[in-house]
Formats: structure tokens, C-alpha cells, sequence
């Protein structure tokens, strides 16, 4: 819960009415209401504080001195996906996620466009010792290209023994 106060540091210019500030205004309305007798309990007090804080978007982001969101007629899309994910767990818990098999998380089957036989996943077996995953954003500074962000977090995790995969996106002034 204390992730969506912390989340605003992460963010350099954080801004009202988005994704940011429903997801840190949603923790921080659950963290009023704390202790949870289970997590049912929990989750549906998240979905429903999620959707209050989404309601109140489109009165919150002003792009100068205009209610975009308000004006759109919408709210902010990043911040309703947050708030469907909120639901989809709720839904979970109490088993009434629509249109779900039981095992849907766990296994899948692939099909390929020839007539090869499907292809058999199963998710819950993973060879990685590492099970979670960390996410950075490193902002280039004049002369650093992202090959040399790319190498040297190789480097470091090759010696450090950490990690057993990486995937880097390069945007124009910054790699994550």
C-alpha cells in the first residue's frame, strides 16, 4: 500500500488526473481503511477506491488551464486500465472473472498458421531463479549511446551474478 505515496518519487514531474495519481490516491484511500480480514476484502476495497479516484480525472488533469480529460469527455486511459486490473482481481478472488478457465493462467495452447499440431505451455514451470523482474530508466547524458548502457549492465550482472535475461527499449534521450 505504501508503494502508491513511494511511486510519486519514481516520477519526475508527476501529474494530477493520470494513471500515477489514481493508482497512489487509490493505495493511499486503502491504507485509511486498514486491517483487511482477507484478501477478497482487500481487493474489493481496491477496485472500488480505484474507481473512485477514476471518476475524478477528468476534473484533474489541466493542460493550460484546460480540463483535457473533462473536455474529451473521457477519463484517462492509463488510469482505467489500472482500475480494470483492480476489478479483474477482485473478480478473481471471489471466482466471477467472466469468460476465464480455471487453469487459464497456468497453461496455453499455442496454434501456428500451418498444420503443425498445437503447441503445449505450461506456465507454472520456470528454469529462472530469479522471479521477478526490476525495470529502470537510465536518461543519456551528451556522448553516451545506449550501446554503452547495454554493455555495461551485461557487464555488471555477468559479474555480480544476477539476473539470467535482460530486455532494453532505447528512446531518443534514455534507455529503460
Amino acid at each position: 500500500i505504501k508503494a502508491g505515496v513511494a511511486m510519486d518519487d519514481a516520477v519526475p514531474n508527476p501529474v494530477q488526473g493520470t494513471l500515477l495519481s489514481v493508482c497512489r490516491d487509490a493505495l493511499v484511500g486503502l491504507e485509511k481503511q486498514r486491517p483487511f480480514a482477507t484478501l477478497d476484502v482487500l481487493l474489493k476495497a481496491m477496485h472500488k477506491s480505484c474507481q473512485s479516484e477514476l471518476a475524478k480525472t477528468p476534473d484533474q488533469l489541466i493542460v493550460d488551464g484546460v480540463k483535457v480529460l473533462e473536455k474529451a469527455g473521457v477519463v484517462d486511459s492509463g488510469a482505467q486500465g489500472f482500475a480494470y486490473l483492480a476489478e479483474g482481481m477482485y473478480l478473481a478472488s471471489i471466482g466471477e472473472l467472466p469468460n476465464v478457465e480455471p487453469r487459464l493462467f497456468h497453461t496455453a495452447t499455442l496454434t501456428t498458421s500451418d498444420d503443425s499440431p498445437p503447441i503445449s505451455v505450461d506456465h507454472t514451470v520456470c528454469d529462472s531463479k530469479y522471479r521477478y523482474c526490476t525495470e529502470a530508466v537510465v536518461m543519456l547524458k551528451e556522448g553516451v549511446t545506449p550501446n554503452v548502457v547495454f554493455d555495461r549492465v551485461q557487464k555488471a550482472a555477468s559479474q555480480e551474478g544476477i539476473g539470467d535475461s535482460s530486455v532494453f527499449v532505447k528512446g531518443f534521450d534514455m534507455v529503460k
